[in-house]
């Protein structure tokens, strides 16, 4: 089985960065129990990254959050430079499940399964995140009503 790896950087809204390194060596699943309500900053993981050229969801999970219900996660792949919404413009957002885990069709068109790098914010329910195609960068709008943010870079495994 192939392993790939890539460079996690995860953002919370106090401020802290948090650069790690992961390997994953299969699919990983997300949640599968009861939401994290505990005191804490919220935060936004990674559960199972596609591998580079996969066509396979992204997945992942939220921590300390009160109720599911009140955020979404808003997904932006990066293709040939650009920053794109996805799963599309008429979805531009995840709904995240009671259990505080969440999947999103991250290959939705053109060579969506060659991005580079995948981001998820945790954003307020009632906030209409930006619909982003092919952008040089996230706008401040959406940085600041971001509650957290996680970032994975891939790419082909040699």
């Amino acid at each position: 089985m192939k392993t790939s790896a890539w460079i996690v950087h995860m953002t919370i809204a106090s401020g802290i960065c948090l650069w790690a390194v992961v390997a994953f060596t299969g699919c990983a699943g997300g949640g599968g129990g009861t939401l994290d309500t505990s005191p804490g900053t919220p935060v936004v993981e990674f559960t199972s990254v596609p591998a580079y050229g996969s066509n396979d969801q992204l997945r992942g999970v939220v921590r300390h959050i009160a109720k599911a219900a009140d955020f979404r996660i808003a997904i932006y792949i990066s293709v040939d430079d650009g920053w794109w919404t996805k799963p599309y413009f008429a979805t531009p957002t995840t709904t995240i499940a009671p259990d505080g885990s969440w999947a999103c069709d991250v290959v939705t068109g053109g060579i969506d399964q060659y991005a580079t790098q995948l981001e998820a914010f945790l954003i307020p329910a009632s906030y209409s995140p930006p619909l982003l195609a092919s952008a040089a960068s996230f706008p401040a709008d959406l940085l600041t009503n971001a509650v957290a943010q996680a970032v994975v870079s891939r790419s082909p495994t040699p």
